[in-house]
């Protein structure tokens, strides 16, 4: 029925045919365009609030990274591997212990990276340079350059030291010891532009 009429709408009004056909199409754009000037809209307003959020994240991140290596120093798994003096620093059986869990080896195929990384996030005291270095080797973990550390914390979960005995070694200890270590050897190479206490 329908294919009958048109054909004779063709045949005898061929441009009634023809304006339905644009105005149809006009209406179809139409609604595609709107659609798409909405996506576009959202997409602003997405860009707009991910912007505002990106900061407030990333101090949040900060505030958590300092908070927990607040809670790493006072840690008492650590005690005689770290030096509570400011800043914390590693004592030998620290060093020992970064050497037993395959962490010289870590950073000795990393440390060019580390270093950047620290530098990229442009710190202005020692804090900062820790805090950073504790976030970079804890993003780390999951990565294939982690596996050898990971490896020798599962088949050797507690460290023993003549003198402190036995001592449970778990990845967030790792970080915190390693961190202190980079921390130094960054601050090492750029004491200049560093704000350090007297």
């Amino acid at each position: 029925m329908w294919s009958g009429i048109v054909n004779w709408f063709l045949q005898n009004y061929p441009f009634v045919i023809i304006i339905g056909v644009a105005i149809w199409s006009t209406w179809k754009v139409s609604s595609i365009f709107q659609r798409f000037e909405k996506c576009e809209d959202e997409l602003h307003t997405l860009q707009k609030d991910h912007q505002e959020i990106k900061p407030i994240v990333f101090q949040i991140q900060s505030q958590l990274s300092q908070l927990l290596i607040y809670l790493q120093s006072n840690d008492s798994k650590l005690k005689g591997l770290i030096r509570s003096k400011s800043p914390m620093q590693l004592t030998d059986m620290g060093v020992s212990l970064l050497n037993y869990y395959q962490c010289e080896e870590f950073f000795q195929n990393n440390e060019s990276i580390l270093l950047a990384q620290i530098q990229d996030s442009n710190p202005k005291i020692g804090l900062d340079v820790q805090t950073k270095a504790f976030d970079i080797l804890s993003s780390m973990k999951d990565s294939s350059a982690f596996i050898s550390i990971k490896e020798a914390i599962y088949e050797h979960p507690v460290f023993k030291d003549v003198q402190a005995g036995e001592i449970q070694i778990d990845l967030y200890n790792i970080c915190y010891l390693m961190s202190i270590k980079l921390r130094n050897v960054y601050l090492e190479n750029n004491s200049g532009s560093i704000c350090l206490p007297a």
